[in-house]
């Protein structure tokens, strides 16, 4: 999977209301922590989403490369970032858009 696409998807993740959750990659519906990836899950942090996307925390390059780009659009580590108390969904969200339009354009060089 391209860098753009696990971005994309992982943004798909965290849009709808109440879809992003901090200090925890993913909690259940009642608010309990739990597995990114567990059928449960009904929320997750930027991190955790894309792991989601994923299906697992083992990433290969490209899929921290996609982090990577989240983390430059931020200027400081996913997770660090994402858990800030005063950080807000749509914060998360434009992050996520402006590295997937990044990764779109990293792609498209020859």
């Amino acid at each position: 999977m391209k860098p753009s696409e696990i971005l994309r998807r992982a943004r798909e993740i965290l849009e709808p209301e109440g879809a992003w959750t901090q200090r925890s990659l993913a909690r259940a519906a009642d608010g309990v922590p739990i597995h990114e990836t567990h059928r449960d899950a009904a929320c997750w942090c930027s991190l955790g989403a894309i792991y989601r996307t994923l299906g697992s925390r083992l990433a290969t390059y490209r899929e921290w490369g996609a982090v990577g780009l989240v983390q430059k659009i931020v200027g400081a580590p996913l997770a660090k970032w994402n858990d800030d108390p005063l950080r807000t969904h749509d914060e998360v969200l434009d992050a996520f858009r402006r590295a997937e339009a990044e990764a779109l354009r990293m792609e498209a060089l020859p």
